[in-house]
């Protein structure tokens, strides 16, 4: 059996049962009247005035505006800290590009009662001297993240990497124990390098009575 509602029923309103009968709630959903109840909830979303410079608002959506070509959301670009703003792109906004002290290649070390050093730059060479053997330092920075790989080693001994500046070892340094191959890193230890300091990287296998290892890398890098 259908009940109609009662007399003055329009289509929005929601019927509910009270017991008894069919009523109508009186309840409606009009865009107008839904609009209306949200605005009275709460207060309108604005924008600040640096957010207003980047952001458009309209209604409840968010979008980015559009900026000027080669432009980026940074900081100042000098003084005091502040709210990012878009602006040019700036030398100081890029980091410090990563230089290399490195010799490389194929090097066959044989035990002996004298350190050596690895030749920066000649993957086959090496030297006895530290004259002819360093890098004038480019730049000023932090010496670092010393890495050496050996691919075979038959040495009875340690063979000990050390970073030199300015005919000096640094405690920049990698041991590799007797037979011991592979991939060895210093990811600790640091030095500061300024301009014209002069580096190199120094191989000792006094330790070993023989044998020999085949080094295959040795880098740092200045950062």
């Amino acid at each position: 059996m259908v009940t109609p509602l009662g007399a003055g029923t329009t289509v929005s309103d929601r019927p509910y049962w009270d017991g008894t009968n069919w009523v109508a709630t009186g309840v409606s959903n009009t865009d107008a009247e839904v609009a209306a109840a949200v605005a009275a909830s709460h207060a309108a979303v604005t924008l600040s005035a640096e957010l207003d410079a980047i952001l458009a608002l309209s209604t409840q959506a968010l979008d980015l505006d559009t900026q000027l070509a080669n432009t980026i959301l940074a900081g100042p670009a000098t003084g005091a800290a502040a709210k990012p703003t878009a602006r040019a792109l700036i030398a100081a906004d890029i980091p410090q590009a990563v230089t290399m002290l490195a010799a490389y290649g194929q090097l066959t070390i044989a035990f002996s009662g004298a350190a050596k050093f690895c030749v920066v730059g000649n993957p086959n060479a090496t030297s006895t001297t530290d004259l002819r053997s360093q890098m004038r330092c480019g730049k000023a920075g932090t010496l670092g993240r010393f890495r050496v790989f050996i691919a075979t080693n038959t040495l009875n001994g340690n063979l000990v990497f050390a970073v030199r500046k300015n005919g000096t070892n640094t405690a920049v340094t990698i041991t590799f124990a007797a037979t011991a191959t592979g991939a060895q890193t210093d990811d600790v230890n640091t030095v500061a390098v300024a301009v014209d300091d002069l580096l190199n990287i120094n191989y000792d296998a006094s330790a070993a009575s023989s044998g020999s290892a085949d080094l295959r890398l040795a880098q740092c890098e200045i950062s």
